[in-house]
C-alpha cells in the first residue's frame, strides 16, 4: 500500500505542480501593450523588447485622455511662483522647470513623457524620481548631442545642475547597434 502511495505521489505529484505551475504563469501574462514607450531602468537594453515583431518600427504615443486627476509628482518640491509657466520644482536639489505643467504624455505610474522627437525621447521616471533620454536616431553622437541640449533647454538649467540630476541615457539596438546595451551619462558630465 505504501509502495503504491509513493508511486503516485512520485508520478501525479509533479504533473499537479506543472498545472499549479502554468496557471500561475499564464495568469500574470498581460495583453495590455503600454500607452507610450519609455526604456525601463535596466543594466541590459531592454527597450522596446516588448515589440518583437516590429524590431524597425516605432509606434507613435498618443496623447492620453484629459482626467480631472493631477498627476503628483514624488520627492518633488514645487516652488511658488508669479505664473504657473514660471513655476520651478526641485528635483535632487536642483530647481528645474516644471514639466508637469504641460507633459506629452502620462502613464498610470505618474511618468511624464517630457519630449518626443523622432531622433530621442526624454522622460521623467515618477517613481525612481529620474529621467532618461532615449536616443532613436542616427548617428548616435549628434542625436545625443540634441537630446542633451534640448534637455537643458526644457529643465532651463546648467550643464554643472544637469550633472546632479540623475539622468541615464540609452539607446536601442534597431537605431545604434554599437551603442546599445549601454547605460549613458550626460557626455558633459563625464
Amino acid at each position: 500500500m505504501k509502495r503504491l502511495f509513493y508511486i503516485i505521489f512520485l508520478v501525479v505529484g509533479p504533473i499537479i505542480l506543472l498545472i499549479i505551475l502554468f496557471f500561475i504563469v499564464n495568469s500574470t501574462k498581460t495583453t495590455n501593450k503600454p500607452a507610450f514607450l519609455f526604456p525601463t531602468p535596466t543594466p541590459y537594453n531592454a527597450t522596446y523588447s516588448h515589440f518583437p515583431n516590429q524590431p524597425n518600427q516605432l509606434p507613435s504615443p498618443t496623447k492620453t485622455a484629459e482626467t480631472s486627476s493631477k498627476i503628483t509628482p514624488v520627492n518633488v518640491t514645487v516652488i511658488p511662483s508669479a505664473g504657473e509657466e514660471n513655476e520651478k520644482i526641485v528635483i535632487s536639489g536642483v530647481p528645474v522647470n516644471n514639466f508637469f505643467i504641460s507633459p506629452v504624455q502620462t502613464n498610470q505610474q505618474g511618468d511624464i513623457l517630457i519630449i518626443d522627437d523622432p531622433k530621442y525621447q526624454i522622460a521623467y521616471l515618477n517613481q525612481f524620481g529620474s529621467f532618461i533620454i532615449s536616443i532613436l536616431g542616427s548617428p548616435f553622437d549628434d542625436a545625443r548631442q540634441k537630446a542633451e541640449s534640448q534637455f537643458l533647454n526644457t529643465l532651463g538649467i546648467s550643464p554643472q545642475d544637469a550633472c546632479r540630476l540623475p539622468v541615464t541615457l540609452n539607446t536601442p539596438s534597431f537605431a545604434n547597434p554599437d551603442e546599445a546595451g549601454t547605460n549613458y551619462k550626460l557626455s558633459f558630465c563625464q
